[in-house]
């Protein structure tokens, strides 16, 4: 199932599903999901990439566990590089600091492969540069203390957990809501699989959003065009 991966993320997520198979999924409950404020730094990339993602994602989940799922909505697949549960104490510094950071900056291009279980979504995999994820989280986690915001992924406060996730990015496309029978389970063994090629992530967004990024609900605090 995990075998067109990376030899991390397969690892990663064949320990994932066997926590699955032995506890199940954790849940997501998507009225409560549009209720929480995360601050985040996000990559997002060309809508009509999205939308064919979103055709592709219907068509390949069997019928009998859609009712199980979220379906996120398309408008807000995205990578993130970097969040807090904290509220930014000065967000003016935070927003100048990382326009001034990437403002020249080109963009980033991967591969999203999909579709794979994780222990709480569906996702895609980037195959984008790990080296430059790692040191974009490591300059944002220094720019969000700064700015009076516990950053995820902060090596000084956890460098194993650091050290583990810093190079790894992932799209979350649908998320579970109710417990999968083992039966269930057996169908996302045999989950469609594609591969979308050279997909140019394009913009970075400052953001408090929702846990789905949902266009209208999510607060952009900034936006930098990579060029």
């Amino acid at each position: 199932m995990f075998n067109n991966l990376p030899e991390k993320w397969k690892r990663q997520l064949e320990n994932e599903f066997s926590f699955v198979q032995k506890s199940g999924f954790y849940l997501t409950n998507p009225s409560e999901g549009l209720k929480i404020r995360v601050l985040g730094v996000l990559l997002d990339f060309d809508l009509e990439v999205k939308k064919q993602i979103y055709k592709f994602v219907q068509k390949a989940i069997p019928e009998k566990i859609l009712p199980k799922l979220h379906i996120q909505p398309y408008q807000g697949y995205h990578c993130s590089i970097q969040t807090s549960s904290q509220k930014a104490e000065d967000e003016k510094k935070l927003a100048s600091s990382i326009e001034k950071l990437y403002k020249n900056s080109k963009p980033l291009k991967g591969n999203i492969k999909t579709i794979y279980p994780s222990d709480n979504s569906l996702f895609g995999v980037t195959t984008l540069n790990g080296k430059l994820i790692a040191k974009m989280r490591l300059d944002l986690s220094e720019i969000f203390l700064r700015c009076g915001a516990q950053p995820k992924y902060n090596p000084k406060r956890d460098k194993q957990h650091f050290d583990h996730w810093s190079g790894m990015t992932w799209i979350s496309l649908a998320r579970p809501t109710e417990a999968f029978s083992e039966e269930e389970l057996k169908l996302l063994r045999k989950l469609a699989k594609k591969e979308f090629k050279n997909v140019s992530f394009n913009k970075i967004v400052l953001t408090y959003n929702d846990q789905f990024f949902t266009p209208g609900v999510s607060e952009i605090l900034t936006e930098i065009n990579l060029k």
